[in-house]
């Protein structure tokens, strides 16, 4: 699950690279069929039954099949392009700009073929990373400024506050 994703709604996606890091070389010979959550924000992941098999998939899939990665439990590898996927959620009439995406693999019957992943959970330094290319629709202004010292936030509670600090 990708919290977050600052994709505007109906924008052009370009490219979508899914970055993982097999949990060992035992683990990383994938023959797997990822599809999106088709939904406009993808749900939190629970250990209810079928949290994960009961959710709606995407109409767009990719598959990943490779005979060894050559894992190591710490290398990063590239899945193939996530971009139908992403397209097709990003381009829900009810999707919204910091909405979350989740991608969801299924497994061949190949019990031979599997692909083991170091979670977020366990390492947030090799938790699954996916990084979205993309061209914003017509009309829609960015607003870009980079913080140029610690002392440059700003934050917003829950009542909708903004409180802003500049150095």
């Amino acid at each position: 699950r990708f919290r977050e994703a600052g994709i505007p709604q109906g924008s052009t996606i370009n490219s979508a690279t899914l970055s993982v890091v097999p949990s060992s070389s035992a683990n990383d010979e994938p023959d797997h069929i990822f599809y999106g959550e088709a939904a406009d924000n993808g749900g939190v992941f629970t250990t209810d039954a079928s949290n994960i098999s009961g959710r709606s998939r995407t109409t767009a899939s990719v598959t990943w099949a490779s005979a060894d990665l050559g894992a190591t439990g710490t290398s990063w590898h590239s899945a193939p392009d996530m971009v139908t996927i992403v397209q097709e959620i990003v381009s829900r009439a009810g999707w919204a700009s910091g909405n979350a995406i989740v991608l969801v693999c299924q497994g061949s019957a190949d019990v031979n073929r599997d692909l083991g992943l170091v979670a977020f959970d366990t390492s947030a330094l090799y938790g699954a990373a996916l990084v979205v290319d993309y061209d914003p629709p017509a009309g829609y202004t960015a607003v870009e400024r980079q913080v140029a010292a610690s002392g440059d936030d700003a934050g917003e509670n829950s009542a909708g506050t903004v409180s802003v600090t500049q150095t």
